[in-house]
């Protein structure tokens, strides 16, 4: 959210630097991003289910919302006037992601929902179930 701004406003300065810098600040946005789905997003679904349903609800989120910024932003371009405008449409995606990583419950150590047992004990499964909700 705060390197998008600057990402455009470099890449609108019109210098090869500008444009390099402006490109690699996207670059590092996305990496940031594509590092940490292959774990984060499988982890959401039941053993059972988990790739099936990943694939189904990853792609069709993709072609949603990934197919269609490319006509809002040229839509909010148009309405404003302001190139600057897909850093706002980034800012706004970051803050919904923001939102979406706030709730989302951490699986490190602990697991997976729909696993089999990896317990050795009956205390060791308590202490791994945690809390009873």
């Amino acid at each position: 959210m705060v390197l998008s701004l600057p990402s455009f406003l470099l890449l609108q300065s019109g210098s090869s630097v500008g444009i390099l810098g402006g490109l690699i600040l996207m670059g590092l946005m996305l990496v940031c991003f594509n590092s940490t789905m292959p774990s984060t997003l499988p982890s959401l679904f039941q053993t059972g289910v988990r790739y099936g349903t990943f694939a189904i609800t990853f792609n069709v989120a993709v072609s949603v919302f990934g197919g269609t910024s490319e006509l809002i932003v040229e839509g909010l371009i148009a309405a404003t006037g302001l190139l600057i405008t897909p850093a706002f449409y980034l800012m706004a995606a970051g803050t919904v992601g923001a939102v979406a990583v706030y709730f989302l419950r951490e699986s490190a150590a602990r697991p997976l929902p729909g696993s089999n047992p990896a317990a050795m004990s009956d205390e060791e499964a308590r202490e791994l179930a945690g809390p009873a909700e």
